[in-house]
């Protein structure tokens, strides 16, 4: 019966990465690679713009401070620090402008060859790797929810009588309780 195994896989894969997303801070819109600073293909640090002040959480620091520069077509991600300090992070000499005085400066920033896609970290203790997109557990529930409603389409086309409520609803809220954690 499709409902049962397709439940089965469902709940495997959410399963399996129920220990990934707990071990983790999760930050909405970001992914969470771990420990170490960001890198890219090739092994390289990226650009970066820091600000000066602290930070409660990884959450305060991407929403309150790097969404700024979300637009940014060279924004790749965050790194937030054990000493609580927020790192936006860019493509190698492509880092936005930001107004500083130089007697007092609020940011710091360094020039690094990172570019692309935010791969890996250096596994270094110290900082978070915090990449932009969407979070892992979300891909997955979403991806195996997309192949779940493709294959209740084909069962029901086949002449079975089912209801989307009775076969969907125990995916989705395995899910929402996932995500929720």
């Amino acid at each position: 019966m499709v409902h049962s195994s397709i439940v089965k896989i469902s709940r495997w894969a959410c399963l399996l990465l129920l220990p990934l997303a707990l071990a983790q801070e999760n930050v909405d819109g970001y992914n969470n690679l771990g420990r170490g600073s960001c890198i890219d293909n090739r092994g390289q640090f990226y650009s970066y713009i820091q600000r000066t002040l602290t930070f409660p959480d990884a959450s305060t620091c991407a929403s309150a401070e790097c969404a700024k520069f979300g637009n940014a077509e060279s924004y790749r991600g965050f790194e937030f620090s054990v000493t609580k300090r927020c790192t936006c992070l860019f493509d190698a000499e492509k880092m936005p402008p930001v107004k500083n005085d130089a007697s007092n400066p609020d940011y710091v920033s360094k020039n690094y060859q990172g570019v692309d896609k935010v791969v890996g970290t250096s596994g270094t203790p110290g900082a978070t790797c915090y990449r932009i997109g969407v979070s892992v557990i979300r891909f997955v529930c979403a991806n195996v929810a997309a192949l779940y409603s493709r294959e209740i389409s084909a069962w029901i086309v086949g002449g079975n009588e089912a209801t989307d409520s009775l076969l969907i609803s125990p995916f989705q809220n395995l899910c929402r309780e996932i995500q929720e954690l």
